[in-house]
């Protein structure tokens, strides 16, 4: 069983969705994939954040992704994920978000990076 975005949102123990995208549009520079580990958990280095992360900061990463794929390929997830998701199908859908949003990324311009990355941030807003 996983959360929605805007229960998730009103948790304390993580950041928001729209807030780790907005933040990850600053450090696309490293990448995508370290960008979003920066804004949502603080740092690239997993011994930094190892002992700190909760399993909210896990599924905000995880939302975040969808967030961003969802922009790329709509087909990715027609939902948010819900009380009705279980692990199987988060893990699966965040899995292929990851591929989704890494494949694209190759080869592109920081910037288009950072694009991606807010405009995935205004679509999750509207439901936090």
């Amino acid at each position: 069983m996983t959360i929605t975005p805007a229960e998730l949102a009103g948790l304390a123990t993580a950041p928001t969705v729209s807030r780790a995208l907005d933040d990850a549009a600053r450090y696309v520079a490293d990448g995508v994939i370290p960008a979003l580990c920066r804004a949502v958990y603080g740092s690239v280095d997993p011994s930094d954040y190892a002992v700190i992360v909760s399993a909210e900061h896990t599924l905000a990463w995880g939302i975040a992704l969808i967030a961003a794929a969802r922009i790329i390929d709509p087909a990715i997830s027609g939902a948010w994920p819900d009380s009705s998701w279980g692990a199987e199908r988060l893990a699966v859908t965040v899995g292929d978000a990851h591929r989704a949003v890494t494949g694209w990324a190759e080869g592109r311009a920081s910037l288009e990076m950072a694009e991606l990355f807010r405009a995935a941030a205004r679509e999750i807003r509207e439901v936090e």
